[in-house]
């Protein structure tokens, strides 16, 4: 049995190593250039930008066609999928993942309630949950009880 992790990259992992991991970026604009946010704008340079540039950022939330398609690309390896996203408190990023998953009944969305490292620590939770044989629906629901205690 198989779990597929899907976060977004609020969770600021660069480079998920694990092959039962994916990063979906949000969107950075500085003014009128749009980003993928660890895709073609690392954190140096979104540094750089915000520095030396006239603008301030703003972020947009994932698609959900986004989400859909690194659903569909998980599905080829995975008997179940998670999907963990930065807080619906900051962004509408969860909601996009809910409607991506939409009648599916082997993919899982957890609001983590957090973003940056918190939304990190229970994306490791997750795998490691997934290395102890745990299934999707038993680690979704680990992630909701684990949620409230990262702070």
């Amino acid at each position: 049995m198989s779990v597929h992790i899907i976060t977004d990259s609020s969770s600021d992992i660069v480079n998920p190593s694990d092959p039962r991991l994916t990063v979906v970026p949000l969107s950075i604009a500085f003014g009128t250039k749009t980003y993928a946010d660890g895709v073609d704008l690392s954190h140096e340079q979104f540094y750089e930008l915000l520095v030396e540039g006239d603008d301030m950022p703003t972020t947009g939330q994932v698609t959900p066609y986004a989400f859909s398609q690194a659903i569909e690309a998980a599905r080829k390896d995975a008997d179940g999928i998670v999907v963990i996203t930065l807080s619906s408190k900051l962004s509408g990023t969860y909601e996009s993942a809910v409607a991506a998953a939409d009648g599916a009944s082997d993919v899982y969305v957890v609001d983590s309630k957090n973003v940056t490292v918190g939304q990190c620590i229970l994306v490791d939770y997750a795998l490691r949950l997934a290395d102890e044989g745990k299934d999707a629906a038993q680690i979704a629901a680990a992630l909701e009880q684990a949620r409230e205690r990262v702070h």
